[in-house]
């Protein structure tokens, strides 16, 4: 009986602990995330308001999804590169938009960094 609750309580440890998602586990991913949502896919529907409007907030997400605690199984080199890359970027983006540089320059950068995004939610779910 003893052997029972204890393999019972095991499991629902481990459900709970793994069966979460990384942004879940991850504040400042799911943080991130939701500006991301917010300005990439009005862009999609060629909307680049949003991503100007936001863009400080977009930038400072960035940094903080670098500099944030995370759980210790995404302090990784190849996280922390991708990390590094779209901080940059974002930076590079907030460039863009504060010359007015063309639509299509800004939505495609912005696009990049959409993709440096689902690089980390990949890494993050094949290390879970």
């Amino acid at each position: 009986m003893k052997q029972t609750i204890l393999a019972i309580a095991m499991m629902v440890c481990c459900i709970t602990t793994f069966g979460r998602s990384a942004m879940d586990r991850w504040p400042a991913l799911k943080s991130f995330h939701e500006v991301m949502a917010a300005t990439f896919h009005p862009s999609e529907e060629g909307k680049l308001e949003p991503i100007k409007k936001q863009i400080d907030e977009f930038v400072n997400r960035a940094a903080e999804l670098k500099t944030a605690p995370r759980p210790s199984e995404y302090d990784n080199a190849k996280v922390n590169t991708v990390i590094t890359k779209l901080n940059v970027g974002a930076k590079e983006l907030k460039v863009l938009i504060v010359k007015k540089a063309p639509d299509a320059q800004i939505r495609t950068k912005l696009s990049t960094l959409h993709g440096l995004f689902h690089q980390i939610v990949d890494l993050t779910t094949k290390s879970e």
